[in-house]
């Protein structure tokens, strides 16, 4: 089982937490956060293996979203 914890906010957010789970590009709602969980919403996750941090393919233009993830396995 590959388990995937939830980074810090600050360490995602470029330019304000008006904008940390929107597409960069499109303006898309990619991350929703609700009470004890994060939802993202129809996104293909890509994984640095190095670092492990996760991305998100915006389901509407196809731009890459950094995501409040990191993997540990």
């Amino acid at each position: 089982i590959e388990i995937i914890w939830p980074m810090q906010p600050s360490l995602v957010s470029r330019s304000g937490s008006d904008t940390l789970g929107r597409c960069h590009v499109c303006g898309a709602k990619v991350v929703v956060k609700s009470a004890g969980e994060v939802v993202i919403k129809n996104a293909i996750l890509k994984v640095d293996g190095a670092s492990g941090r996760v991305t998100a393919k915006c389901s509407h233009c196809k731009a890459w979203v950094a995501v409040p993830l990191t993997y540990t396995g």
